[in-house]
């Protein structure tokens, strides 16, 4: 139970159900997942390992803020393992792999066609783990797991609040699935850290400006 449990909640705050920053109620929360209280204080410490919620002094516990320094970290750090996940695997010349992450982008492409934005959101990350899957170092893996449902969240809440359609979607990752169909590892890199630094400039102005207008 308490597994199924964590699984729901990690959901509801990865796909958007809930804003950054919302406060989460301990008594809705035990109502919506249908657990007990004391399992749900488990799960929500579990979630404050994976950094997607926090524990404030008297407040209670809060979905995590997506403020400017977090974006700021959160592309950075995918920008660095991403951009090195993806040398790696045009260097290996994984056939395999290579077309693993082809498929990846062509179910994100489809996806966009469909329209729905919590599976684009989904297939969004899919393809860009498929990278670091296709790395096969799996030092690198278990690091960027670390941070994979931070991940989720801020591709979600990117793809719902900086990008212009989903048609913007797909062009956002062109130049790197093409990189990877070029196979070429200099390109690739270069790619995969311009994807990164690109959409984290976006959104870091958009979190900008709504701090600004706030204030």
């Amino acid at each position: 139970m308490e597994s199924r449990a964590m699984m729901a909640l990690r959901s509801f705050i990865t796909s958007g159900d809930v804003e950054p920053g919302a406060r989460l109620t301990e008594i809705d929360l035990s109502e919506r997942l249908g657990v007990g209280r004391a399992t749900l204080r488990t799960v929500l410490a579990r979630l404050a390992d994976e950094g997607l919620v926090v524990k404030k002094p008297y407040a209670g516990w809060h979905v995590i803020e997506l403020d400017e320094q977090a974006v700021w970290e959160i592309w950075t750090l995918r920008g660095s393992f991403e951009s090195l996940a993806g040398r790696l695997v045009v260097e290996h010349g994984d056939a395999a792999a290579l077309d693993r992450i082809a498929a990846a982008h062509r179910t994100l492409v489809d996806a966009c066609t469909e329209g729905d934005l919590n599976e684009i959101s989904r297939r969004d990350f899919e393809f860009h783990r498929a990278v670091l899957v296709g790395s096969r170092n799996q030092r690198l893996i278990r690091h960027y797991d670390v941070v994979a449902h931070q991940v989720r969240m801020y591709i979600r809440v990117s793809n719902s609040e900086v990008a212009a359609d989903p048609d913007d979607i797909v062009e956002q990752h062109r130049a790197l699935a093409a990189a990877f169909a070029a196979r070429d590892a200099d390109r690739v890199f270069a790619e995969a850290w311009k994807h990164n630094e690109s959409e984290g400039g976006r959104l870091l102005a958009r979190r900008t400006a709504l701090r600004e207008n706030a204030g």
